[in-house]
């Protein structure tokens, strides 16, 4: 048994190797990933209460695949006006990744979608794990999700996405989006608005 394990862990760290040698590679010659030499598993992580179980169920799929896995964090513009609360959220995330053996890895991009699929792209990434919020249909038609728009994007990167059970989140959420708008409080422009269509 001891030597089945020791086997296993040394085929573990070879082709842990053999993958950052390849992604070495790719990086000085400028080539697009990613390769299909080795699942290799990524999992986004944000201030939502359900990053951290987001990261254990990344590591079951990667333990699954027999894979080498990460977790990132994309910041952005938004990343500034988190609350606190929000942030320790995000370390936690990144800490428990960093006990359960993978890597955990803050990005800097314009935005979520952007900064996953490129940093997936770039360290050859086979496998994207994220969370999608249960968003009622006013909040997706405000703001695509990250999610639908990763998935949109992903090209030949498998994507899984896990339900967030957070609903509560998700109204906020949708307030704060609205709180965004201010419409006009000459309530002439609605009546103007409701005649010109009703006549057409």
């Amino acid at each position: 048994g001891k030597l089945t394990a020791l086997r296993e862990l040394a085929l573990r760290r070879t082709a842990q190797r053999v993958d950052a040698q390849m992604i070495d590679y790719m990086r000085a010659h400028a080539i697009q990933g990613p390769w299909e030499a080795g699942e290799r598993s990524l999992v986004a992580v944000d201030e939502r209460p359900g990053s951290v179980a987001l990261v254990r169920y990344a590591r079951r799929l990667a333990d699954k695949l027999r894979a080498s896995w990460a977790a990132v964090h994309i910041e952005t513009a938004r990343s500034s006006t988190l609350s606190n609360i929000e942030r320790d959220r995000i370390a936690e995330a990144l800490r428990t990744a960093e006990r359960l053996d993978g890597e955990a890895v803050t990005v800097p991009a314009v935005s979520v979608a952007d900064g996953i699929l490129e940093y997936a792209r770039a360290n050859n990434f086979t496998q994207i794990v994220l969370s999608k919020a249960h968003r009622s249909r006013p909040a997706e038609f405000l703001r695509r999700s990250p999610a639908l728009e990763i998935i949109r994007r992903a090209d030949n990167i498998n994507v899984h996405v896990v339900p967030d059970q957070d609903t509560e989140a998700d109204d906020g959420e949708l307030a704060r989006l609205l709180g965004q708008f201010h419409p006009s409080r000459d309530y002439r422009a609605y009546v103007g608005s409701a005649i010109y269509t009703l006549a057409a």
